[in-house]
């Protein structure tokens, strides 16, 4: 997009302020640019979603702050705040704590609240049963079952549904989630099982998370949040084992559904579910 409609939708939004400097944000994993936009170090210009709109107008806390939004040839934008700081991609101990805390607090909050926010269990399982028809000739399909009749079974609460390393940060010593194209009300293992699911051990791997810290967040989430709704630790670890099972079923289905070539990532993803779901499947025998 150009700077002269960047411009353009800037000055609808924010009337009276003058742009200085006009930055486009790349992707952290590919070098492609993002539909985003820096504007005077201090605010964002983005596409958007009714979702995204809806979330960052209901939730006040821990989440950039919203200015306006408009639609300008069918397509949503919106203009949040800045966040000066870093994303979770290369995991420290001391971050997870604070992005745990940010969502612990949240999802305390609106702990099987009655509220509307961004999408529902409802909507959200849509996909996940899509999801479902491309694993039906794989040995992940019974297991995914229980997945889907876990999904529908469990406490509900506020949730980021895309919440990947580099869809958090940490600011001013304190957690903030964005690009909430998908979130809203959901089951209560959707952020967490995706946060810590696709980190690897290795540091010069894109999501690196230590064994050591990533058993210390299972641990310190259930303490900090889970026990407190009296759900037993061995029931929070079996849903967990689910939600991280539907996780790395994601690779799985997308090769089948697109008829992809196996390749690297196919592979591992493969293992990493064949292992859980032996796991899951001995557990519930």
């Amino acid at each position: 997009m150009q700077e002269k409609t960047i411009t353009k939708l800037f000055n609808k939004m924010l009337p009276g302020v003058k742009i200085e400097t006009i930055k486009q944000i790349k992707h952290e994993d590919d070098e492609a640019y993002y539909q985003v936009w820096l504007i005077n170090e201090t605010y964002i210009l983005k596409h958007g979603t009714p979702n995204e709109i809806d979330v960052y107008q209901k939730i006040k806390e821990n989440v950039p702050q919203l200015y306006a939004s408009l639609t300008y040839y069918r397509k949503i934008y919106i203009l949040i705040n800045y966040l000066p700081g870093h994303n979770l991609m290369q995991g420290k101990r001391t971050d997870l704590k604070l992005v745990l805390n940010a969502l612990a607090k949240l999802q305390d909050r609106y702990w099987q609240t009655a509220e509307k926010i961004g999408e529902n269990i409802e909507d959200s399982l849509i996909s996940r049963l899509k999801r479902g028809e491309h694993l039906k000739n794989t040995p992940f399909y019974p297991t995914y079952q229980k997945f889907l009749a876990c999904y529908q079974n469990v406490s509900c609460t506020f949730n980021h549904d895309d919440l990947l390393p580099f869809n958090v940060l940490i600011s001013n010593n304190e957690a903030y989630f964005i690009d909430f194209e998908y979130g809203g009300i959901l089951p209560y293992l959707v952020s967490f099982a995706r946060l810590i699911a696709h980190t690897k051990p290795e540091k010069d791997y894109l999501f690196y998370l230590s064994r050591e810290d990533k058993n210390w967040a299972i641990k310190y989430y259930y303490e900090i949040l889970i026990a407190k709704h009296n759900i037993s630790l061995e029931k929070y670890l079996k849903d967990l084992d689910l939600f991280i099972f539907f996780e790395y079923t994601e690779w799985i289905a997308i090769h089948y559904k697109y008829n992809m070539p196996k390749d690297e990532r196919f592979n591992y993803y493969w293992a990493k579910a064949l292992t859980l779901a032996d796991k899951i499947n001995s557990l519930q025998q």
